[in-house]
C-alpha cells in the first residue's frame, strides 16, 4: 500500500547551514517596560523620551530631535505605521 510513496532529495539535510539572522532592535513599548532597554526606560522615567503611540521613538535632547531610538522597519510593519 505505501510502496508508491516516495520523495526526491538527499537522505540527510544536516549539511545545510543557514546564517543566523541579525537580532532586531528593541521597540520600547512603555506600557510593557520589559520591552525596553534600561537606557530607553531611563529616558521615559526622566521625561526626555519622545513617545508616539506608547512607543519611544526618540530622545528630547533640548531641540526636540528624534535620535537613537528610531524604530526599525520591523517595528513599522508590526505597528502598521509608516510615520514611526
Amino acid at each position: 500500500m505505501f510502496d508508491s510513496f516516495k520523495s526526491v532529495g538527499p537522505d540527510s539535510t544536516w549539511h545545510v547551514k543557514n546564517e543566523v539572522p541579525e537580532w532586531p532592535e528593541s521597540v520600547c513599548y512603555i506600557l510593557t517596560p520589559e520591552t525596553c532597554t534600561p537606557e530607553q526606560y531611563a529616558t521615559v522615567e526622566n521625561g526626555t523620551a519622545i513617545i508616539k503611540d506608547w512607543v519611544v521613538v526618540g530622545v528630547n535632547d533640548g531641540e526636540k530631535k528624534i535620535s537613537d531610538f528610531q524604530p526599525t522597519g520591523n517595528a513599522q510593519e508590526y505597528f502598521g505605521r509608516e510615520d514611526l
